[in-house]
């Protein structure tokens, strides 16, 4: 799977997500959306089919960012949102979410919790 980690995740994170779980990870500063808004980093992530992993709250209002017409949305929900609270959410579910079917639905993972959820349809 192809994942593009929101500017709101450190490089580090992106970094360590690559090599540690041998994961695909586009970070957005490298994609060239730092201070881009959310609506854009929608969109690179369709158009590069990449499965989009942030912290933004946003992304989990499914009435104002729809997953329907996505690879997927990862909304982490680390308590709190260290470094070492969001290596650990994504350590523990990154390798379980890599092997289900997220096109078209939002993720929502916390420290024992995972959701998953589909678009509102019309």
């Amino acid at each position: 799977m192809r994942f593009l980690f929101d500017e709101n995740l450190s490089v580090a994170v992106a970094i360590w997500a690559e090599t540690t779980l041998a994961s695909d990870v586009l970070g957005a500063r490298v994609a060239g959306l730092s201070g881009k808004p959310d609506r854009a980093v929608r969109r690179y992530a369709i158009d590069h089919d990449r499965i989009l992993v942030t912290l933004d709250a946003d992304f989990g209002n499914l009435i104002r960012f729809s997953p329907g017409g996505t690879p997927g949305v990862i909304w982490l929900r680390p308590r709190p949102p260290t470094e070492a609270n969001i290596r650990a959410l994504l350590a523990k579910w990154l390798p379980k979410l890599s092997t289900a079917d997220l096109r078209g639905k939002l993720a929502v993972v916390e420290k024992d919790k995972l959701r998953v959820r589909g678009a509102i349809e019309p």
